[in-house]
């Protein structure tokens, strides 16, 4: 059984599956990766579990476990020899507490360049802990590798007296292979941006989010479609969010790039 249906809970439910372990996926969300890109994109993915041999539950929440069994809400008992358990991190920084300013869920809040904020210490963070003030992407939590493995050189190079430059605002990214596609995530989508679809939920599609209202492209995410996953990276290279067409964007025929409009 694995509790969560998140990057981590798809993936490892993919490879079990696939090694021929009997796998069921608990999630509390009404979908998948609903908290990563909202229950409308995440529904596309409920197809993949039953494709992959992969018992899939939504919307029902872990009561207990217990030896050889895991038991719902609902009152189901899930026979289980292993258990999973995949629904986040919490931030493991009381040795910090005095020392550092910590939000009330352990983490840092972090500025652009990664100093920590609320103090006057050249302090900075990177990684699982920092939760990021990004100009373009708003509040970017950590927990990815990419944020780990591309925040140091900003923060050192920063800290030394380094000019600001575009570049520093590292746009969020996420892969993932799950259950036999894969999906490609650049930008942070807001809950209440709008969500353009490119292509067929179906098959090879991706996922455009939008400020509200405007042509200002929040996130991409690329389902098995590479030429968008390469397009997408380059989109988000300026220093403000890019604008798209989204008529153009929309259409799975037509180069992201092709739809994008000046200013």
């Amino acid at each position: 059984v694995v509790v969560g249906a998140g990057w981590i809970g798809a993936e490892v439910a993919g490879v079990a599956a696939r090694a021929g372990v009997d796998v069921t996926v608990v999630e509390a969300a009404t979908a998948p990766l609903a908290a990563a890109l909202g229950p409308a994109v995440g529904s596309w993915t409920v197809p993949w579990y039953d494709a992959a041999g992969v018992r899939l539950l939504t919307g029902v929440r872990v009561a207990a476990v217990e030896p050889g069994q895991v038991l719902l809400d609902d009152g189901t008992s899930l026979p289980a020899d292993v258990v999973l358990v995949a629904v986040g991190a919490r931030p493991s920084s009381g040795w910090l507490s005095g020392a550092l300013p910590l939000e009330p869920d352990g983490s840092l809040a972090v500025d652009d360049a990664f100093r920590v904020l609320g103090t006057d210490a050249p302090v900075v963070a990177v990684g699982d802990l920092a939760v990021r003030t990004s100009p373009r992407h708003g509040v970017v939590p950590g927990g990815h590798w990419d944020g780990a493995l591309r925040g140091p050189s900003v923060a050192v190079r920063r800290l030394l007296g380094g000019v600001p430059a575009s570049a520093d605002d590292l746009t969020p990214y996420v892969f993932s292979t799950q259950l036999g596609h894969e999906l490609a995530l650049h930008g942070h989508p807001a809950t209440d941006d709008d969500v353009v679809v490119r292509g067929d939920v179906a098959g090879a599609v991706t996922a455009l989010w939008f400020r509200p209202g405007t042509d200002r492209l929040s996130a991409v995410l690329s389902v098995d479609r590479p030429r968008d996953v390469a397009a997408a990276r380059r989109l988000f290279t300026g220093p403000d969010l890019p604008v798209l067409d989204r008529t153009r964007a929309g259409d799975p025929d037509v180069p992201l790039k092709a739809a994008v409009l000046a200013g």
